[in-house]
């Protein structure tokens, strides 16, 4: 999949999402699968215009993108419901103060983006921090401080399993901020690429160009460049890859439309 340059291909794969999500939501129990679904559809589609509302060109009092504590904990129970549930991490996430996620994750989004600057600042807040020395909290910590950074810029991709699985070349997958930049790079570098072939696409237009060529009226079409408008961001790819992965865990056909 991630080899692929065929646009074809990662649209039908990033159209198929909702299915991918259906299907995980199915194999959740009980009430876990709703909560799941409404979780996904907040992070994805109303929490990044709440943050985008509060940037100091837009809110009047100048404060600046921040998350509030009842935003983190959302986040964090949507990572964990989309990916491996920890009670023990819901619990440190939600003894964090409002004022101190409001300050922490104001700052770190001030520092955006610079990705590690900006990383650095949201491991202050009480369970979502880098891992302790003994590595025993890493694959506890660093996807949730990845999540909050990937709600407030599409230009970060949320570190899910699946998408880092599918990405060739990267190893075993360790929740360390050395392997997550790496991966980082991976999904903008190929982000450029696909964007490039977007805007190399061509489309053919039904406005038919007539002219005299030996004293005959010939009808052609213009084929012109046009650019679809479609951008391809990293949190959009991660989304693709999760559901490349997900679909064929539960053997969900993609079709190419």
């Amino acid at each position: 999949m991630f080899a692929s340059a065929q646009l074809s291909v990662w649209h039908a794969t990033l159209d198929a999402y909702p299915r991918a999500l259906a299907a995980l939501c199915d194999s959740k129990k009980g009430a876990n699968a709703l909560r799941l679904a409404e979780l996904d559809q907040w992070y994805q589609e109303t929490l990044p215009g709440l943050i985008i509302a509060r940037k100091p060109d837009i809110d009047p009092q100048g404060h600046g993108a921040y998350l509030t504590r009842e935003e983190v904990v959302k986040i964090t129970e949507w990572k964990l419901k989309r990916g491996k549930f920890r009670p023990r991490l819901q619990s440190l996430v939600e003894s964090n103060t409002d004022a101190t996620v409001q300050k922490i994750t104001s700052e770190a989004f001030a520092k955006f983006p610079n990705v590690q600057a900006s990383l650095k600042i949201l491991s202050g807040l009480k369970g979502v921090g880098p891992a302790t020395a003994s590595g025993r909290r890493v694959n506890l910590t660093l996807g949730s401080l990845v999540a909050i950074l990937a709600a407030f810029s599409p230009s970060i991709p949320f570190m899910s399993d699946e998408a880092m699985e599918a990405v060739p070349g990267m190893g075993k997958i360790a929740y360390v901020e050395k392997y997550y930049l790496k991966y980082n790079d991976n999904i903008n570098e190929k982000c450029e690429e696909l964007n490039s072939n977007e805007r190399a696409g061509e489309l053919r237009t039904n406005d038919a160009v007539y002219m005299i060529l030996n004293g005959r009226l010939i009808c052609s079409y213009r084929k012109i460049k046009l650019f679809t408008g479609f951008v391809w961001t990293p949190r959009l790819l991660e989304r693709t890859l999760w559901t490349y992965t997900v679909c064929h865990r539960f053997g969900i056909e993609i079709a190419e439309g």
